[in-house]
């Protein structure tokens, strides 16, 4: 079983990311529209981490994406995080501890964002 968080500064319903992942039965997906809402939530130990950032409409009050994963970096530093923005950032880079990819809404990101998800039941099996 994992657990998904995915956190989308976006209108975009959560049906999207399910088109595009490979969620068995007995996985989690929690989604959230403000990042002190998953940072607040992160007690829930979430397997991995989804910040979407496409059409992105954050409100001034509430953490951005760098906020919270710089929050996520220093509380859950093992938790593997994708930031999916149309920004030219395409690489696998380590942030702090932290496991963190950031690249834009491709086939190879949610082929990375599969295999992590179906190693977490490997390991969790």
């Amino acid at each position: 079983m994992a657990t998904v968080f995915i956190l989308s500064y976006n209108t975009l319903g959560l049906e999207l990311w399910k088109n595009h992942l490979e969620l068995s039965a007995s996985d989690r997906v929690s989604q959230f529209r403000s990042g002190q809402d998953c940072v607040k939530s992160l007690n829930h130990e979430p397997s991995l981490i989804i910040i979407d950032d496409y059409f992105a409409n954050s409100p001034e009050d509430d953490a951005g994406s760098e906020e919270v994963i710089q929050i996520i970096n220093e509380i859950m530093p093992d938790v593997k995080v994708f930031h999916i923005s149309p920004r030219n950032c395409g690489s696998e880079m380590t942030h702090g501890h932290m496991k963190f990819v950031c690249s834009n809404f491709n086939q190879d990101v949610i082929t990375d964002i599969n295999e992590t998800l179906n190693s977490k039941r490997i390991i969790a099996a």
